[in-house]
């Protein structure tokens, strides 16, 4: 049975190998992408505002012997598939914080790996696919802050401004909410996100809401629950068809009766291991024999016990890591 790898891309090359890795499906991803206008124009735009993070993607397409433009279109232009991502927080009662995701996509194991890089100044580990750039899925950085990512699409994309990738790659290297605060009030965007964090030095949890230029932030002091749309930000949008708001449903009602006192993470994995035999648009977990966009990682975190549980959905293999202290 195939699983998700575990690549160590440290240091300065790190994106070069990750294209060594993963080359064969990097050049079928990014074959015969057509370069529209509106793309040259974001990417203009993007090359003068995040110049080495561009220069990430074309290390990317230089390990894996793919056009770089190719791959640079293939990520970010247009608009992106739909995706079933949930997350999922709750405080308990002694103040600590259990914390849950589900990594949904058009996942493979030859398409993604949970991969820790040096980044530019703070080094972090994340569940990486050909398809993004860092910080677009879920990570831990060592300036202590785990993210997790819910893709928004909105009904009045502005493809001509940099993707919301550039904006949460930029996130990925933050050490507290302040600084991913400024790294995104007031930045265009071309579609919209949710942020997920959590700041294992203050133990505080936070839920970002970013539609254009707009960010919103929330403290997480009590449960939480947040699927594919917004909330706080705009009307809401959702495709017709698309489970994000039968799916958050579940997920509060699966939620909100939990004992602060008493829950436990193995309450987190329940609700995001969540299926429903009636209707599959109310389903938490994504099954790879029977949804588009299955899931492939399931992460959860309990600040109490200083654990990261990444649950590789290919294989149903857990591997656990420590809580990241932001400490030196």
């Amino acid at each position: 049975m195939q699983k998700l790898r575990c690549l160590d891309l440290s240091g300065p090359d790190g994106h070069f190998r990750y294209g060594q890795a993963f080359g064969e499906a990097i050049r079928a991803f990014s074959a015969d992408r057509p370069l529209r206008p509106s793309f040259l124009r974001m990417k203009q735009k993007a090359e003068a505002r995040y110049p080495a993070y561009c220069k990430e993607i074309y290390d990317r397409a230089a390990g894996a012997g793919a056009n770089g433009d190719l791959l640079f279109a293939a990520m970010l232009d247009g608009v992106k598939e739909l995706e079933s991502c949930t997350d999922i927080f709750i405080r308990k009662a002694d103040g600590s914080m259990l914390y849950g995701h589900n990594e949904d996509g058009e996942y493979t194991p030859g398409n993604c790996a949970l991969a820790r890089y040096s980044g530019l100044k703070v080094g972090f580990t994340e569940f990486s696919a050909i398809g993004s750039m860092p910080g677009y899925t879920f990570l831990w950085n060592d300036a202590g802050l785990i993210t997790s990512v819910n893709y928004i699409h909105h009904d009045e994309m502005r493809p001509e401004e940099p993707s919301a990738h550039f904006l949460l790659r930029d996130a990925a290297e933050a050490s507290c909410i302040e600084e991913i605060r400024g790294r995104l009030a007031g930045k265009s965007c071309a579609s919209a996100f949710h942020l997920n964090v959590f700041d294992t030095k203050s133990c505080r949890a936070y839920s970002v809401e970013q539609l254009f230029e707009q960010t919103d932030i929330l403290e997480v002091t009590d449960r939480y629950a947040h699927t594919n749309h917004l909330l706080r930000l705009g009307t809401g949008y959702a495709s017709p068809g698309w489970d994000t708001k039968p799916r958050l449903a579940s997920a509060r009602r699966m939620l909100a009766p939990l004992d602060p006192a008493r829950c436990a993470l193995s309450d987190i994995r329940a609700i995001l291991d969540y299926t429903d035999g009636e209707d599959r648009l109310r389903s938490v977990y994504s099954d790879p024999a029977l949804d588009a966009f299955p899931t492939a990682a399931t992460m959860l975190v309990d600040s109490a016990s200083g654990e990261i549980v990444v649950i590789d959905r290919f294989c149903g293999e857990e591997l656990r890591f420590g809580t990241p202290s932001g400490r030196d």
